[in-house]
């Protein structure tokens, strides 16, 4: 390995951190720095220095920027077959270098918190597998890895479970949803069920039964994962699941004709959104950098005192960086608050940064030149500590797993759309059992929907000639599109205006109605100064509170915009008497009555 060592030992060189938020004087002492299989590893020894106050910290850098070398991100543990037992990040190296030989593993860090027993707190994924759904606290997000490198941060969505199924070198043969878990199996041709040891139902005859006996089983349903290698296939007589065992229970064609004794089922969670595809993964608390700069309200522990730290960083490149800060050591490393940590994260050129478990479980290890791991800083306790999880930065030094099998089409057709008609500017056809979702094209315009109704008016807004047809899109692996649907020609003429409101009456409670164009016509009632939209042919204007005087009321019909247009103005004159007038009118009409009676 090259390595260069520099010692500022006479002379202290004081630095500003223009780089970072922080406005604390800097003064490396000590700094030293190796390159390892491409990667940059740096031990540097520092003050930060504000008026009178001096404090002395240590840490350890990791990095590797983009290149001729393939640099991935990926996790490891020393989770037992049932349970999630913590061992130092050195025995988390160790394991998954064994296990994953496509990689070669340069170093790492601790990585999320975890309860006492062992439980990450949040999600954690390893080679695509969600061994944890996590504890699920409110402010504590995930990093996740992609098979191409890139990285995502956030809250992991769940929705429903799959099963992946891999040949004996790993290589993955298919994913498929999965129907339910440890649920009453109900007949059909292409939902997979999954149970385990616990679901003691005898399981049906005349289904395939896929038994695998169990190398790692976690939690139960909902956050429930289970891994096991194939030893029975086809088996279609009543069966109660053995103990220690995972059964797939399924007529799907694609099970029968992939899945093979000596592979391996994996039953887990499935994520979507972000998270969809995601390699590795692991939890954080407390985000430190958003947009290159420092968060001026970070959320985690202790946020202002000084304790060693675990952060990760993500720069411009998309290149990922480790950080372990040592502390709680007089002399050595006072460690670091996380506004510190920012700062720091923040002058390495990181857009985003998280923290991850820090005090007592702050660990850095690097490979050695034996091919073996040592851990390079100097944890609190004296000796590293057992953790949950770690995460390591490697090489991909093969690539022969990258691509899934071809999978061969068993899939349904779909059946055609038919029925496709216009009636009030509202397109229908029939549905279509077993669809995700309908592509609708009218004309040059395509539209995505899962309903067999679509108002026209949101896509057609000129008077012409219009082809519409209609494929009913399949999931791509269970159902394939359908064919295409004959083309129905819609003639849109343009919005015809409505008749204006007319007959207006008002009766004796001071209701005013007028004459309906029809009955799902809704109106524009305008009266002084003010506007109310409203769906009956009808008004109560004692609603109104209206001083005396004399009043235009404007009734318009709203149209849809699309088969209708707006009516054009009514105009209704309406008289508002005042106390001394209702009582003249009151008195003549009193007066005529008298007279007409006398008469009579």
């Amino acid at each position: 390995m090259k390595k260069l060592i520099l010692f500022i030992l006479s002379t202290w060189i004081s630095l500003f951190f223009l780089l970072g938020a922080t406005t604390l004087d800097v003064n490396i002492i000590s700094f030293e720095s190796e390159n390892i299989l491409g990667a940059t590893h740096e031990r540097v020894q520092r003050t930060l220095t504000s008026g009178t106050s001096s404090v002395l910290q240590t840490y350890h850098y990791l990095s590797a920027e983009p290149g001729e070398v393939t640099f991935r991100a990926i996790t490891g543990d020393d989770y037992t077959a049932t349970g999630y037992k913590p061992a130092t990040t050195i025995t988390h190296a160790e394991n998954s270098q064994s296990l994953y030989d496509d990689y070669v593993i340069i170093g790492g860090v601790n990585a999320d918190f975890f309860e006492s027993y062992g439980v990450p707190q949040e999600a954690y994924v390893e080679d695509g597998q969600v061994v944890s759904s996590g504890i699920g606290y409110a402010n504590r997000e995930v990093v996740g890895f992609k098979e191409d490198g890139s990285i995502v941060f956030g809250k992991p969505v769940f929705e429903g479970y799959e099963v992946i199924i891999r040949d004996p070198a790993g290589r993955e043969r298919i994913t498929l949803p999965l129907k339910n878990i440890n649920a009453a199996y109900s007949s059909s041709s292409i939902d997979i069920y999954a149970y385990f040891d616990t679901y003691n139902t005898a399981l049906p005859e005349g289904v395939n039964k896929y038994i695998a006996t169990a190398t790692e089983t976690k939690g139960a349903v909902p956050k429930i994962f289970g891994r096991g290698i194939i030893n029975t296939v086809m088996s279609k007589s009543s069966l109660i699941v053995p103990d220690g065992s995972i059964v797939l229970l399924t007529n799907n064609v694609y099970v029968q004709n992939l899945m093979e004794v000596g592979d391996t089922m994996i039953v887990q969670r499935k994520m979507i959104g972000d998270f969809e595809n995601v390699r590795w993964a692991v939890g954080a608390y407390g985000k430190l950098v958003a947009n290159g700069e420092t968060l001026s309200n970070i959320i985690g522990i202790d946020p202002t005192a000084r304790h060693p730290r675990t952060a990760i960083g993500v720069k411009a490149d998309g290149s990922v960086f480790f950080v372990a800060m040592d502390g709680r050591q007089t002399g050595y490393s006072q460690g670091a608050t996380l506004y510190e940590m920012a700062d720091l994260m923040v002058s390495y050129g990181a857009i985003t940064a998280y923290n991850f478990d820090g005090g007592g479980s702050t660990t850095m290890v690097l490979r050695n030149e034996s091919d073996g791991f040592d851990v390079v800083n100097q944890p609190s306790d004296g000796t590293p500590r057992a953790v949950t999880n770690s995460v390591f930065l490697a090489v991909r030094v093969n690539f022969d797993n990258l691509n899934p099998y071809p999978i061969p089409d068993y899939s349904i057709r779909l059946d055609r759309p038919t029925n496709l008609n216009v009636e009030e500017g509202v397109l229908s056809f029939d549905a279509v059992t077993n669809r995700s979702q309908y592509l609708i094209k009218i004309n040059d315009t395509e539209i995505l929907t899962t309903a067999s109704l679509i108002e026209l008016k949101n896509y057609i807004t000129e008077p012409g000639e219009y082809a519409i047809t209609v494929i009913a899109k399949g999931d791509g692996i269970f159902y394939k599109d359908s064919l295409i649907s004959t083309t129905y020609t819609y003639v849109y003429g343009g919005a015809i205006p409505l008749s204006a409101p007319s007959g207006f009456m008002i009766s004796s409670t001071q209701v005013l109605t007028w004459d309906e164009d029809s009955p799902n016509t809704s109106y524009l009632f305008m009266v002084n100064g003010k506007s109310y939209t409203i769906y009956l042919n009808r008004f109560n204007l004692t609603t109104l509170s209206l001083a005396p005087g004399t009043y235009d009321i404007e009734v318009i019909a709203l149209g849809d915009g699309f088969i209708t247009d707006d009516s054009e103005v009514a105009v209704y004159t309406y008289r508002v008497y005042s106390v001394q007038e209702q009582y003249i009118k009151n008195s003549l009409r009193i007066f005529l009555e008298l007279l007409y009676l006398s008469k009579k």
